[in-house]
């Protein structure tokens, strides 16, 4: 944001109380990130103001864990909001005045001695919250809202979280430094006891630093600062009727001469298609793997030499990326989707593995094109988080209100929300993926805001191709989308939704490619889609005579009569009056009601009209 305006003299006084909006001198953040404190210098009097203002921060900037990317989970100086909107209906969902933030304080018993808090983690269902500060940890039930910390603040204050903590179902896996040894370990403990050393599961030394963790199914990987990253294999095994995890070396490789600046690696992620998890001892070395290093999402893809070792092929995907989330039980084309934030949108790799069995044994061109990046959508917020089963991208955005019945600004932190499904749609139709279009968006047919998405697909799509007229030739994207709609019961509310939102100037291409407005509303008629028809009217009240589209209007309300729709025989009643000052019109269509309601005298329910020109309201 910027504090800089041109009236800022004329239109707020001079005493407001946040002087700083006038100017700072300097600024700098707190330890934790979370508060920016500014320095300024009043104007009117020798005196220096130090003022605080809070920020809420993405926990994946703490920890780019995939459950921290695919939720929107941030972080505050004293509390952690938690995004609730995926598990409400669709409508609330994309509502932006909607409360979907929980908010979970800290306790102060902990954060009293370790702040400032480096980590926040959550678990892949949302059910619990792992925390971090200067020392020890804590987590968090979200259903019971009960907080976990150690009971014995010796233990607590003797090591101190690096390089992450994250969840496997029920067990809390951190990597720890031993502030008084001064060595490195892997810790694990369980949900359900209590945080003491005594109940620790497992507890594994590491040779150096470690900089970050990363879980995905049942594989774990452990990446150091000496630029040695360790494979373990998660095992379950039961025993007393209970289930314990421990961890099982697998393999180490060593990435001297590929990484330059361990230091400077943000994220590791396991990339791997679903049929060949969960991992083997044999499928983990043909795994891939995903580095996010100086704002570069590299892929690194293994080979076996002749001597049997593993090597790996590096492979840039994008540059600039602030964080990334991988699908692999995604609808459809997203099934092995990658998606990336690069700040001013998203970047998207649909289905990087096509063909599974080919993942096994990629050729150097095979690799290329199913890496190449499919599509990008641009946002005007901050993403946080992709509701895959509600096709919409979730993220906020700050806002700053400067009222002059006030002396402080008002900052507030909004939700906002995207869909991306016209963004994929279109795509597999430009790629002509009919086919796998229309399964596609099958998935998402039963959301209430499908038929505005698929409105949406042919109104960009109208409006990029009208421009240079390009009809029905080759690579013309208009006509597929059209034969793809009717696949669908929302075609006929999509089209005339789109020419309502367009100028008139478009509409002679638009049912060039259609079909004729008079053909589309006889096709309402047949089928019953009332209100749909109206719609139509006013189409067809801009291209043809009014006498031709007053009978059209006149048939409609016949039907809309019979069928007891009596809201909608207010709205034509006043469209005929609004088109007609003579009334002529009006009263034709009166004698048809009556006719009809001489016709149904058995039925119980009446309308009455007034047969005069006092019809007020406009259609």
């Amino acid at each position: 944001m910027t504090t800089v305006r041109d009236d800022w003299p004329i239109s707020k006084p001079t005493t407001t109380q946040d002087s700083f909006l006038h100017g700072v001198n300097d600024l700098f953040w707190s330890s934790g990130n979370c508060e920016l404190f500014l320095l300024h210098t009043a104007w009117t009097e020798k005196e220096v103001q130090l003022y605080t203002l809070p920020f809420a921060k993405s926990a994946v900037t703490t920890i780019h864990s995939p459950d921290n990317a695919k939720r929107g989970f941030l972080q505050m100086d004293d509390r952690l909001l938690l995004y609730r909107g995926g598990d409400q209906e669709d409508l609330s969902a994309i509502n932006p005045d909607t409360i979907v933030w929980q908010h979970i304080p800290i306790p102060i018993m902990y954060i009293s001695d370790n702040w400032p808090i480096k980590y926040a983690s959550i678990s892949s269902d949302g059910r619990y919250i792992a925390i971090a500060g200067r020392r020890g940890l804590a987590h968090h039930n979200v259903s019971s809202g009960r907080w976990k910390l150690f009971g014995n603040q010796q233990q607590e204050q003797e090591f101190a979280v690096r390089g992450g903590l994250l969840w496997y179902k029920q067990t809390l896996v951190a990597a720890c430094e031993n502030v008084r040894t001064h060595t490195y370990e892997i810790r694990m403990y369980s949900r359900e006891t209590n945080l003491d050393n005594i109940h620790m599961i497992q507890n594994i030394l590491i040779p150096s630093t470690i900089l970050y963790l990363s879980i995905m199914d049942n594989a774990l990987l452990v990446y150091c600062g000496d630029n040695m990253m360790y494979h373990y294999l998660i095992v379950t095994s039961s025993s007393d009727g209970r289930d314990s995890v421990l961890l099982e070396l697998c393999q180490q490789i060593s990435f001297v001469g590929v990484i330059h600046a361990p230091a400077r690696v943000r994220s590791i992620s396991w990339f791997q298609p679903r049929s060949q998890r969960p991992f083997t001892p044999e499928t983990i070395q043909s795994a891939s793997i995903i580095f996010l290093i100086d704002g570069k999402l590299v892929l690194l893809h293994p080979k076996k030499s002749d001597e049997g070792e593993v090597q790996y092929d590096l492979h840039i995907l994008a540059d600039k990326i602030e964080f990334y989330w991988m699908s692999t039980r995604g609808i459809g084309s997203l099934k092995n989707s990658l998606w990336a934030c690069d700040g001013q949108g998203v970047k998207i790799w649909m289905n990087i593995w096509s063909n599974e069995e080919s993942a096994r044994d990629w050729q150097n061109d095979v690799l290329l094109s199913a890496t190449k990046e499919c599509l990008r959508i641009s946002l005007e917020f901050y993403p946080l988080s992709v509701l895959l089963d509600k096709g919409i991208i979730v993220g906020v955005q700050q806002q700053t209100s400067i009222r002059q019945s006030l002396e402080f600004p008002v900052f507030k932190l909004m939700t906002n929300t995207h869909l991306f499904l016209q963004h994929i749609l279109r795509y597999m139709l430009t790629k002509e993926l009919e086919e796998e279009s229309v399964a596609f968006a099958t998935s998402y047919q039963k959301l209430v805001y499908f038929g505005h998405a698929v409105e949406m697909l042919l109104h960009h799509v109208l409006e990029d191709e009208a421009e240079h007229a390009i009809g029905t030739a080759q690579g013309a994207v208009l006509p597929k989308v059209v034969k793809f709609l009717n696949n669908f019961p929302h075609s006929l509310d999509a089209i005339v939704g789109c020419a309502r939102k367009t100028e008139v100037a478009l509409w002679d291409y638009l049912f060039s490619i259609v079909g004729s407005p008079k053909d589309l509303f006889e096709r309402c008629m047949s089928t019953g889609l009332l209100k749909t028809a109206t719609s139509y009217l006013l189409v067809l009240h801009t291209l043809e005579p009014s006498a031709d589209s007053s009978k059209d209007t006149i048939r409609l309300l016949s039907k809309a009569m019979k069928a007891k729709d009596y809201e909608l025989c207010k709205e034509l009643v006043r469209f005929l009056n609004s088109i007609d000052g003579s009334g002529r019109t009006l009263k034709e269509a009166v004698l048809t009601i009556q006719q009809i309601l001489n016709e149904n005298l058995e039925s119980p329910t009446s309308c009455n009209f007034n047969n005069n020109n006092n019809v007020n309201g406009n259609f």
